[in-house]
């Protein structure tokens, strides 16, 4: 039989001891295994019928199974229905519940919910965009299948070629969006480098801590594939969440239609499951082109284990209906009392992804819920005496995290000099907090900002990252030096260059990816 319609739903059961409690199963509708055309050989000619249009619903996703237990996610874009193998390449990432980006001459791509990893769903391909706004392949890296649309019937041919990267994960089970982890994972690895001659990277001599780190970050961060990790099912839904209106037209609101109709409802919220926290939205401010800065009641989560959130540990947050599954966003917590009791969580909207424009829609009143810490850095030694903060875009929200931590647990700061890249003056993110923290502490802290396409009036930094900016604004190489960044992966790649040319030595980078 072939094994088609997979999707995640909950059971009741009882404990041995009686207690009611909830757990996850898998919805399947076994039918028989059907071809359009078969060969006895099994090559690439066989046509698998693995559903139906109704079944892909409303939100057109669906995992199915073809071509001998093969794990396939449809996904319907723009009238058009794609089949990619269902896990990411790179650490079995649920692409099922990935957003969706245009990546210009590669069509429309996902993006892995874990890693950011962006795959063209035409061509497989793994995607970047280099210093130059170009998007380019790495090679293809993901199997891709054709689809056939027939009869309302959707029948799949399998792709065949050499062995590619997603072939390691596509026989093993997908997990659910969370990762199914049992508890979130409390290290992330960073990437360490070592100096070398001009331009020239080689491996770190890593500790015995980093590189088990690194060991862990290659299986999951926890030292097991995803795909091996004990399931733990996503929150249940709510049918009591209020939701302000989509703020990208053609994207529903968070709650749909059923959210709409609960709307004032004072039903009690459904239980929540271990790990995760429900948090009221207090405030809502534009900070950004299509970006917003939702300050979120309540202590971080985990708050026994506060000092976890100091150095770029991030949260992984959905709605409470599911919608869009979930995203790993990094949040901070501002310094003074009027903040007290209270997180931050800036959100950028992408037209075409799946939770975040209905995350940045939300309004005072909503709720999200949030699980973590997960990852980051090691906390910055007392003996550090100067911190180097490189970021590009959204990447300036982990650098916030260390800043505000800094504040609130240092009588005396290190000298702190952030560094902001962006394309536009419009895309600078949180430009009042960078201020008010300038002027609160303006021996200490200094901010630079740098944009690709400044207007003729700009008076700051111009371009992308250089050898000759980092090393002008930076703090040199030294044992109590630190320099930290984050940013899209080719701004990324190009930093750790820099650096590496610039002599910082072991131990003093941490890059958050």
């Amino acid at each position: 039989e072939h094994l088609r319609g997979v999707g995640w739903g909950y059971t009741r059961q009882r404990s041995p001891g009686g207690v009611p409690r909830r757990r996850l199963f898998m919805e399947t509708q076994a039918v028989d295994a059907r071809s359009a055309a078969s060969c006895s050989d099994g090559t690439s000619s066989a046509l698998h019928e693995v559903a139906s249009e109704s079944q892909l619903g409303q939100n057109g996703r669906l995992l199915v199974q073809a071509g001998g237990g093969r794990y396939i996610a449809l996904i319907a874009h723009r009238g058009d229905v794609h089949a990619i193998d269902a896990t990411c390449y790179h650490m079995g990432g649920p692409l099922l519940h990935a957003e969706i980006e245009d990546c210009g001459p590669f069509g429309p791509c996902v993006v892995c919910p874990w890693h950011r990893y962006q795959i063209s769903l035409r061509s497989g391909d793994s995607l970047y965009q280099n210093m130059s706004g170009t998007v380019c392949s790495k090679g293809l890296k993901q199997r891709v299948h054709e689809v056939v649309r027939r009869d309302g019937k959707i029948l799949v041919r399998i792709a065949h070629s050499d062995k590619i990267e997603s072939d390691n994960y596509a026989f093993k089970t997908p997990p659910p969006s969370s990762g199914g982890l049992a508890a979130p994972p409390q290290r992330r690895s960073g990437e360490v480098l070592r100096a070398g001659a001009a331009g020239v990277r080689r491996p770190a001599r890593l500790t015995a801590g980093a590189a088990g780190d690194v060991a862990k970050s290659m299986c999951g961060a926890d030292g097991r594939a995803p795909w091996a990790r004990p399931s733990m099912p996503p929150p249940p839904p709510s049918a009591g969440s209020r939701l302000g209106a989509a703020i990208t037209a053609g994207v529903p609101a968070a709650g749909g239609a059923a959210g709409a109709a609960s709307a004032g409802s004072t039903s009690t919220p459904p239980p929540l499951l271990a790990g995760w926290s429900r948090h009221a939205v207090r405030s809502r401010a534009e900070v950004g082109r299509g970006s917003v800065r939702l300050t979120l009641q309540g202590p971080l989560p985990g708050s026994t284990r506060a000092l976890e959130w100091t150095c770029g540990s991030h949260a992984l947050v959905r709605l409470e209906g599911g919608e869009g599954g979930e995203q790993p966003y990094t949040p901070y917590q501002r310094a003074g009392g009027a903040f007290e009791g209270t997180f931050e969580l800036v959100v950028k909207a992408y037209p075409q992804g799946a939770l975040s424009p209905r995350i940045a829609a939300l309004h005072p009143g909503d709720s999200l819920l949030v699980r973590g810490p997960v990852g980051g850095a090691a906390r910055l030694a007392p003996a550090v005496h100067a911190v180097g903060f490189v970021a590009g875009g959204t990447g300036i929200t982990p650098m916030l995290q260390v800043i505000y931590s800094l504040v609130r647990s240092r009588s005396a700061l290190p000298r702190l000099r952030l560094l902001c890249f962006n394309r536009r003056a419009e895309d600078i993110l949180v430009a009042d907090e960078l201020a008010e923290l300038s002027a609160a502490h303006p021996e200490q802290l200094r901010v630079f900002h740098s944009l690709s396409d400044p207007p003729a009036a700009w008076s700051g930094g111009r371009g992308r990252p250089s050898k000759e900016m980092l090393q002008a604004r930076l703090p040199p190489p030294a044992p109590h030096v630190r320099v930290l960044w984050c940013g899209p992966p080719a701004f990324n790649s190009t930093v750790r260059e820099l650096l590496g040319e610039l002599g910082y030595a072991d131990g003093m980078l941490h890059e958050f990816s």
